[in-house]
C-alpha cells in the first residue's frame, strides 16, 4: 500500500542523488528507504538498497565500509536463495576488488557471478560479470584473458550504460596494442552511449581514458586542454575512484610540462585520499609520479617507500600466472604518463 510507495520513492530519490554525485543526499534517502523496507519486512528490497549503499561507500572512498556492507549482503542473499541478489553482490564485490587492485579476488567473484547468471539465463548480469572479467584482464595486461571475456559478451544484451562500458573496455584493449586510432573511434562511440544513458560517471571515465591516450601519444597540449574541462565538474569528482584517476593524470600532465610545483600540489591532494581509502589499484603509479615531482628529502623517501609497498602488494594480490604481465603493465602505465621524467 501507501507505505510501500513511500519506501520506493525514497529509494528512487536516493538512486537519482547517487547518479548525480550528491552522495550525502543519497545516503540520507537510502537510509530512510532501508528503514521503510524493514518495517514492511521486504527483505529483497532491503538487500538491494544495502547493495547500493555499498556502492555508495565505494564512491565516497570508504572502501573498508563498502567491503563490510557488501560482504554482509552476500550470505543473506544466499540464505534466502535469491540468486539474482547473489549475482549482484558478487558483481559489486568484484567491482570493489578491482578498484582496490585485488585482482585475484575480483576474478573469483566475477567468475562466480557469471556462472550463476548463466545458469539462470540472466543474460544482462552475465554480460556485466564478463565485462568485469574483461576489465580485470585489461588491468593485469593479460591480453588473452581480456579477449576471452570480451568475446563472450553479446552487446545486444546490454543496457546503454553497459554498452558504453563495453566500448570503453574495447578502447582500452586497443591501447594495449598501441592502436590509438581505433581506440579514439571506440571512445567516441562510448561517449555517445554514455550520453544516451545519462551516465555522468562513465562520461568522466571515457574522458579520463582520452587524456591517458593523449598523454601516451605525446599530445601534451590536447591532454592539458581536456583536463581543464574537469575543473568545472567538482560534484562529479566527489566520486573518489574518479578523483584519484583525475589527480594521477593532473600530476602526469604537470610533470610533462616541467611544472614540478603543480605536480607536487596534486600529489599531496592524492596522498590525503590514499591515506583514507587504504588499498587502491593505481597507488603505485601515483607515488612513482610523486617521486618524480618531489625534491629529494623525507617526502620523496616516503613516496619511494609507498610506491614499492603498493607495487609489492598489488603483485601479491594478482593471480600468480598474471604477475609478470601486471609488472609490465605497471611499468607501461608510468612510461605512458611520464615518458621523459625520472625519479631523482
Amino acid at each position: 500500500g501507501e507505505q510501500a510507495l513511500v519506501a520506493e520513492s525514497l529509494d528512487n530519490v536516493g538512486f537519482g542523488s547517487y547518479q548525480l554525485g550528491r552522495f550525502d543526499d543519497a545516503q540520507v534517502y537510502w537510509q530512510q528507504a532501508l528503514s521503510a523496507y524493514e518495517q514492511l519486512d521486504d527483505h529483497v528490497r532491503m538487500l538491494t538498497v544495502e547493495q547500493n549503499m555499498g556502492l555508495l561507500d565505494l564512491a565516497r572512498g570508504h572502501f573498508a565500509a563498502a567491503r563490510k556492507r557488501l560482504e554482509s549482503t552476500l550470505p543473506r542473499a544466499e540464505d534466502g536463495q535469491l540468486s539474482e541478489q547473489v549475482s549482484v553482490s558478487l558483481v559489486n564485490l568484484a567491482e570493489l576488488a578491482l578498484v582496490e587492485g585485488r585482482y585475484a579476488e575480483a576474478i573469483t567473484h566475477a567468475e562466480r557471478a557469471a556462472q550463476i547468471s548463466a545458469r539462470r539465463s540472466d543474460r544482462r548480469t552475465e554480460a556485466g560479470a564478463n565485462l568485469q572479467l574483461a576489465r580485470i584482464g585489461l588491468a593485469l595486461g593479460a591480453v588473452k584473458r581480456a579477449d576471452t571475456a570480451l568475446g563472450s559478451i553479446h552487446a545486444e544484451q546490454l543496457g546503454n550504460e553497459q554498452q558504453a562500458a563495453l566500448q570503453l573496455a574495447r578502447a582500452q584493449r586497443m591501447r594495449l596494442d598501441s592502436d590509438q586510432k581505433n581506440a579514439l573511434t571506440l571512445l567516441d562511440e562510448a561517449a555517445k552511449s554514455a550520453a544516451t544513458a545519462h551516465s555522468g560517471t562513465l562520461d568522466m571515465q571515457i574522458r579520463l581514458e582520452r587524456v591517458q591516450l593523449l598523454l601516451a601519444s605525446g599530445d601534451r597540449v590536447g591532454a592539458r586542454k581536456l583536463l581543464k574541462t574537469f575543473a568545472e565538474e567538482t560534484s562529479r569528482l566527489n566520486e573518489v575512484p574518479l578523483r584519484l584517476q583525475w589527480l594521477e593524470l593532473e600530476i602526469a600532465a604537470a610533470l610533462g610540462e616541467g611544472d614540478r610545483m603543480r605536480a607536487v600540489a596534486y600529489y599531496r591532494q592524492a596522498l590525503k585520499l590514499l591515506d583514507d581509502v587504504g588499498n587502491y589499484a593505481h597507488a603505485a603509479t601515483i607515488h612513482e609520479l610523486g617521486l618524480r615531482a618531489l625534491p629529494q628529502g623525507a617526502e620523496s623517501e616516503a613516496a619511494l617507500g609507498a610506491a614499492n609497498a603498493a607495487r609489492d602488494r598489488q603483485l601479491a594480490d594478482a593471480p600468480p600466472e598474471a604477475r609478470a604481465s601486471l609488472a609490465v603493465q605497471l611499468d607501461r602505465r608510468l612510461r605512458e604518463e611520464a615518458p621523459a621524467t625520472h625519479a631523482h
